[in-house]
């Protein structure tokens, strides 16, 4: 249901610490910035929406931020917001999407309650399956090769066009998928624990899994192994040549909460949508 208008919320932003050496375009532009140069940034603006949970965030090539919320998607390209839902996008059977995820072909896809869409033509558009155990996606990584990894009723599948294949690389549950770098998609599993899919093998990050004792909800990741990782406890850690260093938000005069997603653009900051936006 819409609320009144929402005042603003917060997009917190991290400056990344690492040189990230880009290995496709949307990374060539990040930048080195040493750890004690690292600073929490908010940026208010005003929102039509109303007191919607940001789920997810992504770039597409064009530059646009786009924000699946419980609400609907959203388009924001640093001034104007444009809002697909349910009174403007016939194909949506429902506004709560979990996240929106660009391929390699620059087609949008996003994931919800009623299924999977993409972006045709500047509309979205249902992608249609008799498979229907993916009538509710929750999670989808498009990856290199053109396929789909999605999480549905808490169960990975890989669609392939119009092939989809239960349990991939061996796993029968999973509560998380993020992209990594140099191809590497990271798993976070129902009870906190992380892998990493590459080369299509599943393998074990064996600091996280030895040193991180508490439940991981996200990950980020770059090409020279650094890491940011958000917790169940609401604290973020920054993995570095095998040391693990927290960042202190409070420090900088912000109450994040609890940290739902992590995404890094292409100018070298690490987004972090949180229950204070």
């Amino acid at each position: 249901m819409r609320l009144n208008k929402l005042k603003y919320f917060l997009l917190i932003t991290f400056l990344l610490s690492s040189t990230l050496c880009a290995q496709r375009v949307k990374h060539e532009m990040w930048k080195q910035r040493p750890l004690n140069q690292n600073v929490i940034k908010k940026w208010p603006f005003t929102n039509i929406l109303g007191r919607a949970t940001i789920w997810d965030i992504a770039q597409s090539q064009d530059g646009f931020l786009w924000i699946a919320t419980s609400e609907g998607i959203v388009r924001f390209d640093g001034i104007n917001v444009r809002v697909y839902d349910l009174s403007n996008t016939p194909a949506f059977e429902s506004q709560d999407f979990a996240q929106v995820e660009v391929a390699i072909d620059g087609t949008i896809w996003v994931s919800g309650r009623s299924g999977l869409y993409y972006l045709k033509d500047e509309e979205f558009k249902e992608w249609q399956t008799d498979y229907s155990q993916l009538d509710s996606v929750y999670k989808l990584i498009a990856t290199e090769n053109g396929e789909l990894l999605v999480l549905a009723s808490g169960r990975p599948y890989l669609i392939d066009g119009e092939n989809v294949i239960e349990a991939p690389y061996g796993l029968q549950s999973a509560f998380q998928l993020k992209e990594g770098m140099d191809g590497r998609i990271w798993v976070i599993l129902n009870d906190g624990k992380i892998r990493y899919i590459k080369d299509d093998q599943l393998h074990v990050h064996e600091d996280i899994e030895e040193k991180v004792n508490t439940a991981i909800r996200m990950v980020v990741d770059d090409v020279e192994g650094n890491l940011y990782l958000s917790l169940d406890d609401e604290t973020i850690l920054y993995y570095s040549n095998g040391e693990f260093t927290q960042l202190d938000a409070a420090s900088y005069g912000f109450d994040i909460g609890l940290v739902r997603n992590l995404f890094p653009d292409s100018h070298g900051f690490v987004w972090a949508s949180s229950i204070t936006g």
